[in-house]
């Protein structure tokens, strides 16, 4: 799945986190465990994911937005950077 492409068609992944990519090739990771990604018109107040990449307002009781998921590749790209996990 193309970030860029689930985010022209408003879809929100709700679980993105560095376990849920894969490498295709040396240039090319995909996105992948598509189960929770919904239209960011169906939303509900259920919380999910990978605690360190769940965003704040989230685990405040606010639903996930395409920001929420902003915040979730801003924590794989702290691990690809540092190269080491975010505590739990």
């Amino acid at each position: 799945m193309d970030v860029i492409w689930s985010y022209k068609r408003e879809l929100i992944h709700r679980d993105f986190h560095s376990g849920n990519m894969i490498s295709v090739s040396n240039q090319r990771i995909e996105i992948t465990d598509l189960g929770l990604c919904r239209p960011m018109n169906a939303q509900n107040n259920d919380t999910y994911g990978v605690l360190p990449y769940v965003a704040p307002e989230v685990l405040r009781g606010k639903e996930y937005t395409q920001k929420s998921d902003i915040y979730g590749f801003g924590i794989i790209a702290y691990e690809v950077l540092y190269r080491i996990t975010p505590l739990s």
